[in-house]
């Protein structure tokens, strides 16, 4: 069960990280209004995945997230990017994100199945 601890712990830093990475070239590119509905939707998944994983401050952050984006719907599609808007490079670094993030997920489904 330890073992179990840290590969999904380990998973989790590094999802973290490429959120992270994500935000920082997105915001390189533009200086907008913060998106609120990718706010309450990340809070919800925090919210709910905090609860399995007895991690409490996962779940807290999630719900402080969560409750900022429900209190800002009126900004929710303001500031949606959608494929078509991204020039090339953008849209390579996103393919290139989500191919990481898939191949973390996937090994984190090994890991937690070999454990």
């Amino acid at each position: 069960m330890d073992g179990l601890y840290w590969a999904l712990l380990g998973v989790f830093l590094l999802i973290i990280v490429v959120g992270i990475l994500l935000v920082s070239l997105v915001l390189k590119r533009r200086r907008e209004h913060t998106d609120y509905l990718a706010m309450f939707i990340i809070g919800l998944i925090w919210f709910v995945a905090g609860i399995p994983l007895k991690i409490w401050a996962l779940s807290i952050l999630g719900a402080g997230f969560a409750v900022v984006g429900l209190i800002n719907r009126q900004f929710w599609g303001k500031n949606r990017m959608k494929w078509k808007d991204l020039d090339k490079h953008e849209k390579s670094v996103r393919i290139v994100l989500l191919i990481f993030l898939t191949l973390i997920l996937v090994l984190g489904i090994i890991f937690y199945s070999l454990l």
